[in-house]
């Protein structure tokens, strides 16, 4: 079936997604042999249940290396399990963002947990982030989605050498996610804030007339501007209420701060 380049560009995140699904799938869950990834095979690695590795170390020294690893593989479940917290999961929690911002976007009266940052800066900066430090700080895994599923990676050879440290790296990574999140609640307060005052100014600015005052400010207009639907505001109060919420603060006609026309002749 012929599918246009419209349809098959507004599909690129689905294709990308099924493309690494069939990839990671065919490759674990798809050989009789033992199941790698290419890159898996190359450097000796394969997947392994954590608990069956509890009693031994993480590295064979058998003489059949793959023979031995294939005891330790986990089963079709926790690699089903895998695949979905890796690929799925990121992709279902990036739609329900995007729908989430959609449906704020839209709405003529927000509330405090619209301003909330959004699920997918959130699921990068609280979860994913601090689990990578974690990683750093203690070894173990350094994957989420591995984590979860109880799976970590089993050596085909004899570690010759205890490797280097993160821990310096990790206490790195955990600051950075600290402070971005701080920063992702912070710039969302802050909007609030300011959609607070647009929405008491507008308030107060109808209740009163004079020709010549700002509905923002309540002010003598300074430097009379005004959208496409005709209403007449400061230029600094008319750019700064449609930033957070692109409308006409008075009719609610959609208005871009780009189509905001200054009135150089009328004062």
């Amino acid at each position: 079936m012929w599918v246009s380049p419209e349809v098959a560009g507004g599909c690129m995140a689905e294709l990308a997604l099924a493309a690494e699904v069939a990839y990671y799938g065919l490759s674990l869950l798809g050989r009789k042999d033992l199941p790698q990834t290419l890159g898996e095979e190359y450097v000796s690695i394969s997947l392994a249940e954590a608990p069956l590795l509890r009693p031994i170390k993480r590295v064979l020294g058998s003489t059949n290396y793959l023979r031995a690893a294939r005891h330790f593989f986990p089963s079709a479940l926790r690699l089903s399990l895998y695949l979905f917290i890796k690929f799925l999961l990121p992709y279902i929690i990036r739609r329900i963002s995007l729908h989430r911002d959609k449906i704020v976007r839209n709405k003529d009266h927000k509330s405090k947990l619209d301003f909330l940052p959004s699920i997918s800066d959130l699921w990068e900066s609280v979860v994913l982030k601090p689990h990578l430090a974690c990683f750093f700080l203690w070894n173990g895994v350094d994957d989420l989605a591995k984590r979860i599923a109880g799976l970590v990676y089993i050596r085909h050879h004899r570690a010759e050498s205890s490797g280097p440290t993160f821990r310096v790296l990790g206490w790195v990574v955990l600051a950075h996610a600290v402070l971005e999140a701080t920063l992702l609640f912070r710039k969302s307060w802050q909007a609030y804030k300011a959609y607070g005052q647009v929405e008491e100014s507008r308030a107060v600015g109808e209740g009163i007339a004079g020709e010549r005052r700002c509905g923002l400010c309540l002010e003598e207009r300074s430097q009379p501007s005004c959208g496409p639907c005709g209403h007449i505001f400061c230029w600094n109060c008319l750019v700064a209420a449609t930033q957070v919420k692109p409308q006409c603060p008075e009719c609610r006609q959609p208005t871009e701060p780009a189509s905001i026309l200054q009135l150089r002749n009328l004062s």
